[in-house]
């Protein structure tokens, strides 16, 4: 049975008694209206007096061998939908993570990053890119990108003046991106309080920033990578406050930025301090024995656990 409708709707079960043991069917929601399966009278399905099946989700419902109640093996329908253009998901403060994310107003957009980054993941890009264009405002909870895409996602707020697009997170990261995931990024404030990272690569996941930042105050490292991941600066960028490391490369892993302007100033002439970059500018642990970090044409050598001098 496949439903496939735009609003809820309810599918009532027989009494699971009168339909035997062994009884088994499969529900099936394809449209946008979440599917409530509701069993008769005082019986249960799964312990639970109902089960909502969102889009995209399946369910094989069972009678147990004795019993009068329901059971239910729950699965999501990996079908992707094909782009056949490039596609941009809104995020707004005042959107809903029960919106579609494709238009740009409290009606349409989503609420959270994560919520674009989630709806990405079922996307079957063929070849196009996808935007998440992140309207002004605060955001107080980070990004996580677990799995690869299908091809380029683009996180964007405001290159023009990234303090206006501000992520603060406590406890956490702004951006984390793992498990061979891969994200572009460009124009966002970013914020971290008690312990966090500003961006964070791990696990093989690569962070591209393509355009302007603004890397606040960080409890931990603005840019940290680890564990054989890459955080790869292609633009200037602005450090408008203090972390415990700026750039932070651990375990075969690489962070690379082309240029930079510190504290609004050129790379090469500014000194390192006006910003409180508390322990190291630029800092390597363990794995490969030296690395290079790169600000401008101005290449400072890094080795083990010595900080780097200023540029």
């Amino acid at each position: 049975m496949t439903a496939n409708s735009a609003t809820p709707i309810t599918f009532a079960l027989a009494a699971a008694s009168l339909v035997g043991p062994g009884f088994t069917t499969l529900i099936r929601n394809i449209g946008a209206g979440t599917v409530t399966i509701d069993p008769d009278g005082a019986a249960t399905i799964n312990s639970a007096a109902t089960l909502a099946l969102a889009k995209n989700q399946s369910a094989r419902i069972y009678t147990k061998q004795s019993g009068s109640n329901w059971r239910a093996q729950v699965t999501r329908d990996y079908t992707r939908e094909v782009l056949d253009a490039a596609r941009t998901y809104y995020v707004r403060t005042d959107g809903s993570d029960s919106n579609e994310g494709l238009a740009d107003s409290a009606a349409g957009a989503f609420l959270t990053i994560q919520k674009a980054i989630t709806t990405c993941y079922t996307i079957d890009q063929n070849g196009f890119t996808i935007t998440i264009q992140v309207a002004t405002g605060t955001y107080t909870a980070g990004a996580a990108v677990a799995l690869p895409f299908t091809g380029p996602v683009t996180l964007r707020g405001d290159p023009t003046t990234p303090a206006n697009v501000l992520i603060s997170v406590t406890n956490d990261q702004c951006v984390n991106v793992t498990a061979q995931g891969e994200i572009s990024i460009t124009g966002f404030k970013l914020v971290t309080t008690s312990s966090g990272q500003g961006l964070r690569a791990a696990f093989g996941g690569r962070i591209f920033v393509t355009g302007n930042m603004d890397f606040g105050a960080v409890a931990n490292a603005h840019m940290h990578s680890t564990f054989g991941s890459q955080i790869v600066v292609s633009a200037a960028y602005d450090i408008t406050a203090g972390a415990q490391y700026h750039m932070l490369a651990q375990y075969q892993s690489l962070v690379y930025a082309a240029d930079a302007r510190l504290w609004g100033t050129a790379a090469r002439t500014q000194s390192i301090g006006t910003a409180a970059i508390r322990d190291y500018f630029a800092n390597g642990v363990d794995g490969i024995a030296s690395r290079s970090v790169a600000i401008g044409s101005h290449a400072t050598r890094v080795f083990g656990d010595v900080g780097a001098p200023s540029v």
